[in-house]
């Protein structure tokens, strides 16, 4: 059975200690998912799929990311937090735009894996390219 969520949106929604595993956002929605003034905290994202998908001055927090996917992905002003717990294992970043986003108290152990590929990241009006697969470790 096919099952998707009526809405598309959502914004400044807390999202507390939630489990999503095997959830492709791409088709859970009916048309792009959009994320704005969201926080994610202690939610757990295993063999997820974000296609497509806006995240606007988000916050994952100790949130444990495990074999997600991000394609063509938008991150702007997100920030990424490792304070108790969390991890960035195995996780994929592809064809994804980083706009003023930091990684915070990540260290080798809890980015296993954590590849991107052909991404942009932009701070302070400048921008790279990595074209290719790199390890976010090496980028960070």
């Amino acid at each position: 059975m096919d099952e998707s969520l009526e809405l598309s949106s959502f914004r400044n929604v807390n999202l507390l200690d939630l489990n999503f595993t095997n959830v492709d956002f791409a088709s859970s929605f009916f048309t792009e998912c959009s994320f704005k003034n969201c926080i994610f905290d202690r939610t757990l994202f295993r063999d997820a799929e974000f296609k497509n998908c806006s995240l606007n001055n988000c916050c994952l927090r100790n949130c444990n990311l495990i074999k997600v996917d991000f394609f063509e992905t938008t991150f702007e002003k997100c920030c990424f937090e490792k304070a108790e717990t969390g991890s960035l294992a195995q996780a994929w970043f592809e064809s994804c735009h980083f706009f003023e986003t930091s990684f915070n108290g990540f260290d080798f152990g809890s980015l296993i894996q954590t590849s991107v590929v052909d991404s942009k990241f932009f701070k302070f009006n400048k921008s790279i390219e990595f074209k290719g697969e790199f390890f976010l470790i090496d980028i960070l």
